[in-house]
């Protein structure tokens, strides 16, 4: 893994440096208005670190079974997860390395079901698709029926993950970040499938610590109130982990404000 993972380091500074000029100018502006304590160095460092690790990340993939293996993940706040065979809504987000939430989540003893968004080129899906089946994860496909096939689930004392930060169309969805925009994707059906079927609602992110090392992180979102309520705690929490880690943000280049 750390072989592959810094392979993919180098690619991707080379990628940004030199093939993704018009990304890394969009990158800076974004991150200048969503971070303005940054100075120019930091922007652009922090840039710079973002194609790093989007390198990593594609690297990384090819070691998608071994991810939970040799001590990469760490887990931190395991205790926001019921115990095993206790349903439970999984809210991620694409910080870090995003695939290792579901390792962690089935190394505490749950079995996993994802919505997914399929990729335009056929033959990367398919190999997607693959590894991750591959470790026992079940896709729900995002046709009409997918939160019907979360709710079953759930009913199975299973644990859904949706990511809530999805680019769809053009837009990245949330967090809000300042921006005018209406919180209804997929953070809102998250909310929504927590408060219909009285799932915890568990907020997930991963943060990578060094190399191909990974810290995981679970925190009980708020559902006492309403799903509009959750909805914020949702997008609260999943802006502070973008504030704090932009760099390891996927949707950084392709933000619009």
């Amino acid at each position: 893994m750390a072989v592959a993972s810094g392979a993919g380091a180098v690619l991707g500074r080379i990628s940004g440096r030199y093939f993704r000029k018009s990304a890394t100018a969009l990158s800076l502006k974004n991150l200048a208005k969503f971070r303005p304590d940054l100075s120019d160095a930091d922007l652009k460092r922090t840039v710079a670190g973002m194609w790093d690790h989007l390198g990593r990340i594609l690297t990384e993939f090819s070691r998608y079974k071994t991810l939970r293996y040799g001590g990469l993940i760490e887990v931190e706040g395991a205790d926001a997860l019921p115990p095993p065979g206790s349903p439970v809504v999984i809210a991620g987000c694409h910080v870090g390395n995003w695939e290792t939430i579901s390792h962690a989540v089935m190394m505490a003893g749950h079995t996993v079901a994802g919505t997914y968004q399929p990729l335009s080129n056929s033959v990367r899906h398919n190999i997607m698709m693959r590894q991750r089946h591959g470790i026992g994860w079940i896709s729900l496909a995002p046709d009409a029926a997918p939160m019907r096939r979360a709710i079953r689930h759930l009913d199975g004392g299973g644990a859904v993950v949706i990511y809530i930060d999805e680019y769809v169309a053009g837009v990245v969805n949330a967090p809000a970040l300042g921006r005018d925009i209406k919180l209804d994707r997929n953070i809102y059906l998250t909310a929504r499938l927590a408060h219909r079927s009285n799932a915890p609602l568990v907020f997930a992110k991963c943060q990578r610590l060094k190399g191909a090392k990974y810290r995981v992180s679970f925190e009980r979102a708020d559902t006492s109130g309403d799903v509009a309520a959750s909805v914020s705690d949702l997008d609260r929490l999943l802006e502070a982990a973008v504030r704090e880690r932009p760099e390891q943000w996927l949707m950084l280049h392709v933000l619009k404000f």
